[in-house]
């Protein structure tokens, strides 16, 4: 039998034992080649994906819960600061509210039972990227570099929970 150096990354000393006792081996599965480092960060779909669907729920809704909450709390604030209308500010923070109580809703039930309605979040996150995209090009003349750089920047970061929340559902 010959001994054979085990397939996963190992610490910058290079020295140290594998994680889990096992070579390289996590539950019988193998780790990509490139797990570890930025860009090769994939695992196998057998073991679920790096990012698991609770965790992409939870951060959807308390990242919902916290931007809708701000939003509502410091809406006249924001209104100077992003030179956008009072009401548009108070949609946007009901929307976000609304979106993290049907996540925090998805959270509760059994793995098994989110699938189906993780595909509808995810689908709602995509469509409400696109929501604030049209909204960053309609307003882009009249908001603040801020305003803009809020609706673009809750485009983006929706816009790519959707699309992990898709590919956790099997999508």
């Amino acid at each position: 039998m010959t001994n054979q150096a085990p397939d996963w990354p190992r610490p910058a000393g290079g020295h140290g034992a594998a994680p889990d006792g096992a070579g390289g081996k996590l539950s019988g599965i193998r780790s990509s080649p490139g797990a570890g480092r930025a860009g090769g960060l994939d695992r196998s779909a057998a073991e679920g994906g790096l990012i698991r669907a609770g965790v992409l729920i939870r951060v959807d809704w308390v990242a919902g819960a916290v931007a809708g909450a701000l939003v509502l709390s410091l809406r006249g604030w924001l209104t100077d600061l992003y030179s956008l209308p009072a009401d548009l500010l108070l949609v946007m923070g009901l929307a976000n509210l609304a979106y993290a109580c049907v996540s925090f809703t998805l959270a509760a039930l059994r793995r098994g039972d989110r699938v189906p309605f993780l595909r509808v979040v995810a689908a709602a996150n995509v469509v409400w990227a696109v929501v604030c995209a049209a909204l960053a090009a309609a307003w882009s003349g009249e908001a603040s570099v801020f305003g803009t750089g809020q609706l673009v920047g809750e485009a983006v970061f929706v816009g790519g929970l959707g699309v992990l929340e898709w590919r956790a559902a099997g999508g």
